[in-house]
């Protein structure tokens, strides 16, 4: 087994004093966080660089009702935070840094519990953000791109969940009617196709999408849970 690096024990510690006690938890052994939410997931990532020790810091959503047997960032991704005191996020501020490089032990740890305090921030603010069904499905559809993809697949599950079939409509046979170039592509459009044909039966609806959730959280190893509140 390969020795831990000073820079991953050290984030590990700082996460685990400040992370833990907000209810994440780390994946394994790994520098990732989740904050499961039953139907979502906040993912908390301290990536580290292929080419110095230190980290990054990624905090997004990953929804379950998309079945993989990996974490994804749907929502979110790449933290900056300032490099003045006291540490916080900012995006637009001239003095801001998405990278800690590991210098020697009493920096580092210094450095990457500020981090770890940054990406508590980021968390509360994802919390609030998505707090139930309707201001999720508001968030993401103020938030679909130019080209759709999943960004239109994921309001539009959203939108059904929360009662908004107009909406789901418009999102997911805009996402059915694209032409696949790859396998998950077209993959993608036949989920969106048969989802977008249960919208007029909510109950079916929402039976289908809580399977996939099921799924998902069995492809991921996350906790069964006794039930979800998809509404």
């Amino acid at each position: 087994m390969a020795a831990t690096s000073p820079a991953t024990r050290l984030v590990t510690r700082a996460a685990r004093e400040v992370l833990r006690p907000m209810g994440l938890v780390q994946k394994g052994r790994s520098r990732t966080w989740i904050d499961d939410h039953n139907w979502w997931l906040i993912v908390a990532e301290f990536q580290p660089s292929g080419f110095s020790q230190g980290t990054y810091l990624n905090v997004g959503v990953n929804w379950l009702w998309r079945a993989k047997p990996h974490l994804s960032f749907d929502y979110g991704y790449r933290v900056r935070w300032t490099t003045t005191d006291p540490v916080r996020i900012a995006e637009g501020d001239r003095h801001t840094t998405d990278f800690v490089a590991y210098q020697d032990e009493r920096q580092f740890d210094d450095a990457v519990r500020a981090l770890c305090q940054v990406a508590g921030q980021r968390v509360g603010e994802l919390r609030e953000l998505f707090r139930d069904m309707r201001s999720t499905a508001e968030e993401l559809n103020v938030h679909v791109t130019a080209d759709g993809g999943w960004s239109s697949y994921h309001a539009g599950i959203a939108a059904g969940l929360a009662g908004d079939t107009a909406a789901a409509h418009h999102q997911l046979t805009s996402v059915a009617a694209a032409e696949p170039t790859t396998s998950w592509q077209k993959d993608q459009i036949h989920q969106a196709r048969e989802l977008s044909e249960l919208l007029d039966d909510h109950p079916a609806f929402l039976a289908r999408i809580t399977s996939t959730v099921v799924t998902a959280r069995a492809l991921l190893k996350l906790e069964p849970v006794v039930a979800l509140n998809l509404m």
